[in-house]
Protein backbone atom coordinates (compact mmCIF):
# COMPACT_ATOMS: atom_id res chain seq x y z
CA UNK A 1 0.00 0.00 0.00
CA UNK A 2 1.29 3.44 -1.04
CA UNK A 3 2.16 5.88 1.67
CA UNK A 4 0.77 9.78 2.46
CA UNK A 5 4.64 10.67 1.35
CA UNK A 6 4.66 8.64 -2.31
CA UNK A 7 1.45 9.83 -3.23
CA UNK A 8 3.02 13.34 -2.49
CA UNK A 9 5.53 12.59 -3.98
CA UNK A 10 3.85 11.29 -7.43
CA UNK A 11 1.82 14.21 -7.52
CA UNK A 12 5.21 16.35 -7.19
CA UNK A 13 6.78 14.30 -10.04
CA UNK A 14 3.69 14.32 -12.21
CA UNK A 15 3.87 18.08 -11.60
CA UNK A 16 7.72 18.34 -12.67
CA UNK A 17 7.71 15.79 -15.50
CA UNK A 18 4.51 14.90 -16.33
CA UNK A 19 2.80 15.62 -19.97
CA UNK A 20 1.40 19.05 -19.70
CA UNK A 21 -2.15 17.76 -20.86
CA UNK A 22 -2.78 14.76 -18.43
CA UNK A 23 -1.35 16.28 -15.97
CA UNK A 24 -3.34 19.13 -16.44
CA UNK A 25 -6.75 16.99 -16.63
CA UNK A 26 -6.19 14.74 -13.80
CA UNK A 27 -5.10 18.04 -11.36
CA UNK A 28 -8.16 19.52 -12.58
CA UNK A 29 -10.64 17.01 -12.84
CA UNK A 30 -11.85 17.15 -8.87
CA UNK A 31 -12.70 20.82 -9.28
CA UNK A 32 -14.62 20.67 -12.50
CA UNK A 33 -16.95 17.69 -10.82
CA UNK A 34 -17.53 19.59 -7.57
CA UNK A 35 -18.94 22.49 -9.72
CA UNK A 36 -20.87 19.97 -11.79
CA UNK A 37 -22.07 18.70 -8.21
CA UNK A 38 -22.95 22.33 -7.36
CA UNK A 39 -24.94 22.54 -10.98
CA UNK A 40 -26.84 19.87 -9.81
CA UNK A 41 -27.69 20.73 -6.55
CA UNK A 42 -29.14 23.79 -7.22
CA UNK A 43 -31.15 22.51 -10.57
CA UNK A 44 -32.65 20.05 -8.04
CA UNK A 45 -33.32 22.45 -5.58
CA UNK A 46 -35.30 24.65 -7.72
CA UNK A 47 -37.06 21.62 -8.74
CA UNK A 48 -38.41 20.36 -5.60
CA UNK A 49 -39.06 24.00 -4.51
CA UNK A 50 -41.42 24.16 -7.26
CA UNK A 51 -43.40 20.77 -6.17
CA UNK A 52 -44.29 23.15 -3.49
CA UNK A 53 -46.59 25.18 -5.79
CA UNK A 54 -45.97 28.00 -3.97
CA UNK A 55 -44.29 30.81 -6.58
CA UNK A 56 -42.99 32.62 -3.89
CA UNK A 57 -40.69 30.08 -2.78
CA UNK A 58 -39.39 29.61 -6.04
CA UNK A 59 -38.42 32.98 -6.23
CA UNK A 60 -36.68 32.83 -2.77
CA UNK A 61 -33.92 30.03 -4.44
CA UNK A 62 -33.51 32.98 -7.03
CA UNK A 63 -32.81 35.70 -4.60
CA UNK A 64 -30.37 33.25 -2.33
CA UNK A 65 -28.50 32.20 -5.07
CA UNK A 66 -26.17 34.94 -6.16
CA UNK A 67 -25.83 35.46 -2.13
CA UNK A 68 -24.23 31.59 -2.32
CA UNK A 69 -22.18 32.88 -5.67
CA UNK A 70 -20.53 35.35 -3.49
CA UNK A 71 -19.64 33.43 -0.55
CA UNK A 72 -18.26 30.72 -3.06
CA UNK A 73 -16.36 33.44 -4.57
CA UNK A 74 -14.69 34.13 -1.66
CA UNK A 75 -13.68 30.82 -0.44
CA UNK A 76 -12.41 30.20 -4.09
CA UNK A 77 -10.58 33.52 -3.75
CA UNK A 78 -8.73 31.77 -0.85
CA UNK A 79 -8.18 28.77 -2.70
CA UNK A 80 -6.74 30.11 -5.68
CA UNK A 81 -4.42 32.23 -3.73
CA UNK A 82 -3.07 29.74 -1.64
CA UNK A 83 -2.99 27.41 -4.43
CA UNK A 84 -0.51 30.23 -6.16
CA UNK A 85 1.53 30.52 -3.09
CA UNK A 86 1.69 26.62 -2.28
CA UNK A 87 2.36 25.99 -5.95
CA UNK A 88 5.73 28.01 -5.45
CA UNK A 89 7.13 26.97 -2.24
CA UNK A 90 6.33 23.55 -3.12
CA UNK A 91 8.52 24.27 -6.54
CA UNK A 92 11.36 25.88 -4.25
CA UNK A 93 11.36 22.69 -2.06
CA UNK A 94 9.91 24.15 1.06
CA UNK A 95 7.25 21.76 2.30
CA UNK A 96 6.94 23.03 5.31
CA UNK A 97 6.09 26.83 4.31
CA UNK A 98 3.61 25.29 1.69
CA UNK A 99 1.61 23.15 4.88
CA UNK A 100 1.94 26.43 6.41
CA UNK A 101 0.03 28.24 3.46
CA UNK A 102 -2.66 25.55 3.47
CA UNK A 103 -3.30 25.75 7.18
CA UNK A 104 -3.67 29.57 6.75
CA UNK A 105 -5.94 29.59 3.85
CA UNK A 106 -8.22 26.73 5.89
CA UNK A 107 -8.44 28.60 9.14
CA UNK A 108 -8.97 32.00 7.41
CA UNK A 109 -11.93 30.31 5.60
CA UNK A 110 -13.58 28.85 8.14
CA UNK A 111 -12.96 32.39 10.28
CA UNK A 112 -14.63 34.02 7.10
CA UNK A 113 -17.73 31.44 6.88
CA UNK A 114 -18.22 32.09 10.66
CA UNK A 115 -17.97 36.02 10.10
CA UNK A 116 -20.40 35.59 6.85
CA UNK A 117 -23.07 33.48 9.36
CA UNK A 118 -23.30 36.31 12.19
CA UNK A 119 -23.54 38.52 9.85
CA UNK A 120 -26.02 37.08 7.49
CA UNK A 121 -28.07 35.99 10.66
CA UNK A 122 -28.22 39.64 11.66
CA UNK A 123 -28.89 41.33 8.76
CA UNK A 124 -31.04 38.94 6.93
CA UNK A 125 -33.62 41.28 5.88
CA UNK A 126 -31.69 43.95 4.41
CA UNK A 127 -29.73 41.43 2.52
CA UNK A 128 -32.06 39.68 0.78
CA UNK A 129 -33.96 43.53 0.60
CA UNK A 130 -30.75 44.37 -1.72
CA UNK A 131 -30.60 41.26 -3.48
CA UNK A 132 -34.38 41.73 -4.99
CA UNK A 133 -36.21 40.16 -2.57
CA UNK A 134 -40.14 41.55 -1.91
CA UNK A 135 -41.48 41.54 1.03
CA UNK A 136 -43.68 38.17 -0.44
CA UNK A 137 -40.58 36.17 -0.21
CA UNK A 138 -39.37 36.38 3.51
CA UNK A 139 -42.90 36.61 4.77
CA UNK A 140 -43.18 32.82 3.49
CA UNK A 141 -41.10 32.11 6.52
CA UNK A 142 -39.81 28.58 4.86
CA UNK A 143 -36.03 28.62 5.40
CA UNK A 144 -34.84 30.71 2.60
CA UNK A 145 -31.25 30.81 3.04
CA UNK A 146 -29.07 27.71 3.98
CA UNK A 147 -26.05 26.18 3.29
CA UNK A 148 -22.45 28.20 3.25
CA UNK A 149 -24.12 31.13 5.24
CA UNK A 150 -25.78 28.38 7.79
CA UNK A 151 -28.80 30.55 8.37
CA UNK A 152 -31.85 28.59 7.78
CA UNK A 153 -34.37 31.46 8.55
CA UNK A 154 -36.34 34.46 7.00
CA UNK A 155 -37.10 37.06 8.75
CA UNK A 156 -40.21 39.34 8.39
CA UNK A 157 -39.61 43.40 7.56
Amino acid sequence: MDSPQSGAQQRMDMLANGPIAGTLFRLSAPAVAGMVVIAIYNIVDTFFVSLLRDTTAVAATGIVFPIFQLIGAVGLTFGMGAASVISRRLGARDRDGAAQVAATALYSTVGIGLLFSVVGAAFIAPVLRFFGATPSIPSTRRPCTAGSSSVARCSRW
